[in-house]
């Protein structure tokens, strides 16, 4: 088996340049596997090395906040095969690992093992440090598996739980014993205006109650479906428990800013625990399912906050930031929300059945045509893809901080790992 270096990528085999067609990227775990690859490999002087790009993960100004750490970028190369059989005995020989057909793309040196995640710990904080602003879980049809709030539930956080008035009494038999959680009822007549649908009339209800009865500054509003909240840092998810001290470090940021009328947590799926490229935010961007929302916007939308029936997540974050205002999605908390249409309840049985995709689609297509355009997805008739990089300048403006107020580097919350 010949290993030739090539202007860009190691070729293994015949020199023959008429490639086997399925080529690899090969990563290596650290830089001492790196060195033993290219020992196996018989290569004393290695220029392509290259290393997954990634730009500062701190995008942010995450000052006096929680640390927030990603493992440096794996090593890898490109790795060019002449033949399956090639390929094969690279498998074998080089890199002793098993080989079949059904080897994706990428290839792992070492083998990466599955790591079940278990007795990793939970993060729990020794300070009594609560969320200062309330949480609003709206449900529908759930009441039987209410995830989200049974994880504030047994993690002692108070939350509101908002149903429609017809189905309160089902969910007040399964929550009324609960210490953490607080059961409101609305009329959903009284609450939707012509065109809305979906769970816009809840989401409408859960503004104005925060504005008019709670009267808070901010308020969280969370779909039914999120299993867990966890940290991501040092490439490990590990869940919180017993604390709400999460809710705090997040609001504790946005209220650096006088224009961060919008915020959220990004989903679990979208940021795997090997991904050494993902920032500590995405600025500018949608905020889906868990999100701090400021009362005042309503007014600065020109007093619609939540409308129609598809999207309303979508739509609500174009409209923010095509009033210039920032968004930001934070990733260092994640929550756990099950796929949409995959838990029986809310929408799913409703809005989104038979062409609920294609109507999602030319709902959002008619509110932002300029912005969103069609994505064909493996056995997914339609979804919409949505641009923001019109948005990317869109300025955060900070408050100004007392000239006595300590800043530190980190300020951990009192957090800590528990086995």
């Amino acid at each position: 088996m010949e290993i030739t270096q090539k202007q860009t990528y190691i070729h293994i085999g015949n020199n023959d340049e008429k490639l086997y067609p399925r080529n690899r990227i090969l990563r290596c775990g650290t830089e001492d596997d790196k060195n033993e690859l290219l020992k196996r490999m018989k290569i004393t002087d290695c220029n392509l090395i290259k290393y997954e790009k990634r730009d500062n993960y701190n995008n942010c100004d995450w000052t006096n906040l929680p640390s927030f750490k990603v493992a440096p970028s794996h090593p890898q190369l490109q790795i060019n095969f002449s033949s399956l059989e090639d390929e094969e005995e690279f498998f074998k020989k080089i890199l002793k690992q098993e080989w079949t057909k059904k080897i994706k793309n990428g290839i792992w040196f070492p083998k990466k093992k599955v790591v079940k995640q278990i007795n990793q710990g939970f993060w729990e904080s020794d300070e009594n440090i609560h969320n200062k602003y309330p949480i609003f879980i709206i449900s529908k049809g759930r009441h039987e598996k209410r995830l989200t709030s049974d994880w504030l539930n047994n993690n002692k956080i108070k939350h509101y739980l908002v149903v429609e008035d017809d189905e309160y009494d089902i969910y007040d038999q399964q929550v009324k014993n609960l210490d953490y959680v607080e059961l409101i009822g609305f009329d959903r007549k009284e609450n939707t205006e012509e065109g809305d649908g979906g769970g816009i009339p809840a989401r409408n209800f859960v503004d104005y109650y925060a504005r008019e009865e709670d009267k808070v500054d901010k308020y969280w509003l969370l779909d039914d479906n999120i299993r867990n909240f966890v940290r991501f840092h040092n490439n490990t998810h590990i869940q919180f428990k017993n604390t709400s001290v999460f809710f705090r470090m997040l609001e504790d940021y946005v209220d650096r800013y006088n224009n961060l009328y919008l915020s959220g947590i990004q989903y679990k799926c979208f940021v795997p625990a090997i991904d050494r490229r993902k920032q500590i935010s995405v600025l500018n961007t949608r905020i889906y399912s868990c999100m701090l929302i400021s009362v005042k916007l309503k007014k600065i939308l020109d007093g619609v906050l939540w409308r129609g029936v598809y999207n309303e997540d979508t739509d609500l974050s174009l409209r923010v930031l095509k009033k210039e205002l920032p968004t930001i999605l934070h990733q260092n908390i994640l929550c756990d929300k099950m796929q949409t249409m995959k838990c029986k309840g809310g929408n799913t049985d409703t809005i989104y059945i038979n062409d609920g995709l294609q109507k999602k689609y030319d709902s959002l297509k008619k509110q932002h045509p300029e912005l969103v355009k069609p994505k064909k997805r493996k056995n997914v008739k339609i979804h919409h893809q949505v641009n923001y990089k019109p948005f990317k300048n869109n300025k955060f403006k900070k408050k100004k901080i007392k000239k006595n107020k300590i800043i530190q580097k980190n300020n951990e919350y009192g957090l800590r790992l528990r086995f």
